[in-house]
């Protein structure tokens, strides 16, 4: 599913059918973060707290109950994370047939895979990958303040069966001195 609210119906639908499986996707809660100043066009003035706070008690929410629905149903689960899965496909195919065998005739034919394959319009946006030292920097000083979130982003990582596998990015205190040392030279072609 698509929509983030149908989360409320997988212990309705794990009673309907026990041989239903799920595949269960989470993002990194700094997604939000970057959606939110993509949606609105970089536009901070018009970006409120009250819309931040909305989306990241979304994103809490939506994963705990993901997380708890997970294991109590992990037999029946592929818990995975959405990037990482577009990023390798093929390891996502080879683990739900591993898991589930079942899934071999499904996955078998090329165009199913080729399917999955160019269906990477499932993450919300190109932008979330993009390696933007001065928004990841703004991103991570914002996350300071959502420890709860950062936290159990953690602890869905330890459960995953695809978890996100981190970049070598570098850490603050360096992104901080290349950011100083971008502005000091635009400050002095400006002033030359």
């Amino acid at each position: 599913w698509s929509d983030n609210n149908a989360i409320n119906l997988l212990e309705y639908w794990a009673n309907f059918d026990e041989n239903i499986i799920f595949v269960l996707t989470y993002h990194k809660p700094d997604n939000i973060i970057k959606y939110l100043l993509k949606s609105y066009n970089n536009n901070i003035n018009i970006l409120n707290k009250t819309i931040i706070q909305e989306k990241m008690d979304e994103w809490l929410s939506y994963n705990q109950i993901l997380l708890a629905f997970y294991q109590k149903n992990k037999k029946r689960c592929l818990l995975i994370n959405g990037e990482q899965t577009i990023a390798s496909t093929d390891n996502f195919i080879k683990l739900a047939i591993k898991k589930f065998p079942l899934l071999k005739t499904k996955f078998s034919s090329s165009s199913t895979i080729e399917n999955i394959n160019s269906s990477s319009h499932i993450v919300p946006s190109k932008y979330l990958n993009d390696d933007n030292e001065i928004v990841d920097f703004f991103t991570q000083q914002f996350l300071i303040n959502y420890n709860n979130h950062v936290d159990l982003f953690t602890h869905i990582q330890n459960f995953s069966d695809i978890p996100l596998l981190t970049k070598n990015k570098k850490n603050h205190a360096e992104i901080t001195l290349n950011l100083l040392e971008k502005t000091i030279l635009e400050q002095k072609n400006l002033t030359t």
